[in-house]
């Protein structure tokens, strides 16, 4: 894992405001911070199924990258399907 990419998470999390949204385009995920050092997932949109293990791929990686700069990152997901 790049230190630079986990400096940039960090700092990209960081110009949230506290019950603030992060959208991530590339992969529809809906992130809400909750606290200085909290990240929760609240939201999948709906991909088909060919692109959901992407989906899941994707939250995982901004998972590792936001705690391994001491973000905690829950996943309180619910989506249309």
């Amino acid at each position: 894992m790049k230190s630079e990419h986990i400096e940039w998470t960090v700092k990209d999390i960081a110009m949230i405001r506290l019950g603030g949204m992060w959208a991530v385009p590339r992969s529809g995920l809906i992130f809400r911070k909750d606290g200085d050092k909290l990240l929760t997932l609240t939201f999948r949109v709906p991909v088909p199924d060919r692109l959901s293990d992407e989906q899941q791929k994707d939250f995982e990686l901004i998972k590792r990258h936001c705690e391994a700069g001491g973000i905690t990152v829950k996943d309180e997901s619910v989506n249309g399907n």
